[in-house]
């Protein structure tokens, strides 16, 4: 049961379950930059993040060639709660893999039989849900705040789920705020200066927790 990460709902299944599971379900993997699905599509599948990271993407502006991150989904999450659910739901933005991706595709007829027959792993799914839920009304109502809180919410966002490092580029934590390049650059190389963080390529290591407390951007 490689598949069966700790860190995903399935660990709410009893064993025999999961072990009857890993018969019916199949292993996609895709590159950095391939989508396991675009907007306008419709699925009778459930994906779940084994290993890697996935964005829900939607373009800005049509021939811009910048997108609005609407979601990220890490090892253990479901992919795809913030742009469709359910047998022929119209998905309404593209899965683009960010590195090296694997999932596991299970038919939603028997996704939808374990969430009714095993409370546990409902309870488990309805809290993957309902926590990508708050993070999308989070990133609406914060695109009428000031920049550098809307990057210092998302970090404090991204430290939960990673710890003090951070593998995301600044053109990623970017597009996680609504803001360009140019302004996060410029934002993230002044708490270098303060000594907030530490830039290394292809990511940020959080050097003091406090500016980035949940608690505290919310006051």
């Amino acid at each position: 049961m490689v598949h069966m990460s700790h860190r995903s709902v399935f660990r709410e299944l009893p064993p025999v379950v999961q072990e009857e599971l890993t018969k019916q379900y199949a292993v996609q993997r895709l590159g950095p930059g391939e989508t396991l699905h675009r907007r306008g599509e419709t699925t009778d599948r459930v994906w779940i993040v084994v290993k890697g990271r996935v964005q829900g993407v939607i373009p800005t502006k049509v021939g811009s060639g910048r997108v609005q991150v609407l979601c990220q989904t890490l090892a253990g999450g479901l992919v795809g709660a913030c742009c469709a659910w359910g047998k022929g739901r119209i998905f309404q933005c593209d899965a683009a893999a960010q590195e090296s991706l694997e999932v596991i595709s299970v038919p939603i007829g028997i996704f939808e039989g374990l969430v009714r027959d095993h409370a546990e792993f409902r309870q488990a799914v309805t809290r993957d849900l309902v926590s990508r839920l708050n993070a999308c009304m989070s990133q609406t109502v914060e695109r009428h705040q000031a920049v550098e809180a809307r990057l210092i919410k998302v970090m404090g966002r991204l430290l939960k789920e990673h710890g003090r490092i951070i593998p995301l580029t600044r053109r990623e934590l970017a597009q996680l705020a609504s803001t360009t390049v140019e302004t996060t650059i410029r934002t993230v190389r002044k708490w270098e200066r303060q000594g907030w963080v530490a830039l290394f390529w292809g990511g940020i290591r959080i050097r003091r927790l406090q500016p980035f407390s949940l608690d505290r951007s919310r006051s």
